[in-house]
């Protein structure tokens, strides 16, 4: 069952409560002694089931409590995003929605207006009751609003998912005037997989290193031999990296120490049935493996990404 439709189960509005037995009294006397908190404004959850929540599904909780209390209200920006699932380096702690679609509340429960700039704002209901800004029109509002790396990851995740067309968005993005959303129009690549190989590609190109050209699954490629084959898969990792550092390919970032391998092609690796390269992968290892003297790099992915060390 999709965790949308639990917590639907999990949230009760007011009318709820009282239909199912329970008195004003007893309500109040629950949020005194914090059996029951309250989401939003008149929506409430068990404090047992609200504590087992992680932080993700906690801001999932707070915005279908929105949608369940307010039907008509429209999600777009970071919110829009988080529900279509798109990658994001900090999930919404405001709930982001279009000013004039009858929204109870205030900023004092997180929930944040915003005016379009369109004309018309174009609408998609995603399951089981979330009303959101049209995909590219969530795009668009990201790239002005949010950093240029998050904005760009966006796009990427959109593009790689093929959630849509090129054609549908980056034309959109070039024609806004808005330097960070053309910056990212020129900057987005299907390719790339992860929030982190996006975060990390854009970082790498703005010191300087050429974009990639070529991908290699080594995730794929290593994770695809069963544990009973692969019982040591740290020394799998080594014995890759001392292969590529003795390739003749295209190993520019290799030279530099960054775990990022541009491989010509498949034949550049000396086992036949490694998949033929398309686009481009950050290689899964441990951070100390890989970025031992690339310090520079270290510094600038730290603040997005500290569980690398």
């Amino acid at each position: 069952m999709s965790p949308n439709f639990t917590l639907l189960d999990q949230l009760y509005t007011q009318e709820r409560l009282l239909n199912s037995g329970y008195t004003r009294t007893t309500m109040r006397r629950k949020l005194r002694t914090k059996e029951l908190i309250s989401v939003l404004q008149g929506v409430y959850i068990a404090a047992s089931v609200w504590d087992s929540f992680t932080p993700s599904l906690q801001v999932l909780a707070r915005h279908t409590a929105l949608a369940l209390r307010d039907s008509t209200c429209v999600f777009c920006l970071s919110s829009a995003a988080f529900l279509y699932g798109l990658p994001l380096l900090h999930v919404p702690q405001n709930l982001h929605v279009l000013a004039g679609y009858s929204v109870r509340g205030a900023a004092s429960d997180g929930i944040l207006e915003h005016t379009s700039n369109e004309a018309s704002v174009q609408v998609t209901v995603l399951r089981p009751n979330f009303r959101v800004t049209e995909l590219s029109q969530t795009l668009l509002d990201c790239a002005r609003t949010l950093p240029v790396l998050e904005g760009c990851a966006l796009v990427d995740a959109a593009l790689h998912r093929r959630m849509l067309a090129p054609e549908e968005i980056l034309p959109r993005l070039q024609a806004s005037q808005n330097s960070a959303a053309t910056h990212i129009a020129t900057h987005a690549d299907a390719r790339s997989s992860s929030l982190l190989e996006s975060v990390a590609r854009l970082q790498l190109v703005e010191m300087g290193l050429p974009a990639p050209v070529h991908r290699l699954d080594f995730e794929a490629y290593l994770l695809g031999t069963s544990d009973a084959h692969a019982p040591n898969r740290a020394s799998d990792y080594a014995g890759v990296y001392r292969m590529l550092r003795t390739r003749q390919a295209s190993f520019v970032w290799l030279e530099q120490r960054v775990g990022l391998a541009m491989v010509a092609s498949d034949a550049a690796l000396p086992h036949a049935d490694v998949p033929t390269p398309a686009g481009w992968h950050m290689v899964q290892v441990r951070w100390e493996d890989f970025y031992p003297s690339s310090r520079v790099l270290r510094e600038k992915l730290h603040p997005y990404f500290p569980q690398l060390g």
